[in-house]
Order: C-alpha cells, then structure tokens, then sequence
C-alpha cells in the first residue's frame, strides 16, 4: 500500500507476478523497470483508494503491458481508480458474468492504455466505468462491463438527522 503522491513509473525488463485468492490494489502506486504485470486472482481485484483532499482515489500507473485475471474487476465503494498504462496493452480475462456483483457502489475505473483487451468481468454498480484507448478497444465476447446495481442492495452511507443523506469523505446528498 503506498499513499502517498503518484512517482514517476518506468517500463523495463522485469516482469511482476502478482496472485492470490483476492488481489487488492490500494492507494496510488507507481511501477518501475517492470515491462510485464500479470495479476491473477483467484476471486476479485478490488480498486481500493484512500482520502486525499477530500476524494476517495487511487491509481496504479505503469510503463509495462497487464494482463489481469479474475472473476471480476470492481472498484470498492466511492473509490475513484485510475490505472494508467501509456503506450501499453491491458488484457482483461477470466470472470463468470453470472456471478454476483460486488458489495459496492458509487465507484469508478478509468483505465488508459493504448490497446484495451477486455475479455473478462468488469464491474462498478452505481458508478462509472471508463476505457480510453488510443489506439483499439476491444470488448471481447462473453465479456461483462457493467454499471448496473440492478437487484442489489448496498448499504452506503448514513443519515443526518434523517434530513441529509450523507455518503463519507464529506459529501452530502440533501432532501431525503
């Protein structure tokens, strides 16, 4: 976990392998010498930010290639997650798009990259998803990428007084 400002990333030889039962990437990190990431989870890879100036965030940002595979990508509740791969390719894979979404909802995925393979389970209820290629995306068959909160319930937030309907990190939605 690395909260602090985004350092400047670097691509390189090296390859980082990176697995476990649930991969959770938190905060803003920033790889160097690395021309190859592979994330293999074994259920999800949960974008997890930390408040900074009021806003939930966080960010991997990479000279390498991504290849990501999992049963499905989401962002944690209100986190706002960038991963950045310039001149680079991220590969999405795996995923069941029957499965459940996940417990979360008002977050977000921008992912950059000059090729977007995206075969597998993107997910983020109630929040945005963005894919900005600039060079090809691709949404491959069987592939899910999907804001829907559709059937779920998530329990976010608070009220104030039973007036103010407040979500963290300061905000506020008024008028119940």
């Amino acid at each position: 976990t690395n909260n602090q400002a985004a350092r400047p990333f670097s691509g390189g030889e090296g390859r980082l392998s990176l697995s476990g039962g649930l991969v959770q990437w938190q905060g803003t990190q920033s790889l160097q010498g690395v021309g190859q990431l592979g994330v293999n989870s074994a259920t999800e890879l949960r974008l997890r930010g930390v408040v900074l100036a009021g806003v939930d965030q966080g960010a991997l940002r990479t000279g390498a290639d991504v290849t990501i595979t999992a049963d499905q990508v989401a962002p944690a509740s209100g986190t706002q997650y960038l991963l950045a791969a310039p001149g680079h390719t991220v590969t999405i894979s795996g995923g069941d798009a029957a499965a459940a979404a996940p417990l979360s909802a008002a977050g977000a995925i921008t992912i950059q990259a000059q090729v977007i393979e995206q075969g597998g389970v993107l997910r983020a209820p109630f929040g945005q998803i963005s894919l900005q290629a600039t060079d090809r995306l691709n949404l491959l068959p069987g592939s899910l990428t999907s804001v829907s909160g559709l059937g779920s319930t998530v329990p976010f937030g608070q009220t104030i007084g039973g007036i103010d309907w407040t979500v963290g990190a300061g905000t506020q939605l008024r008028n119940l």
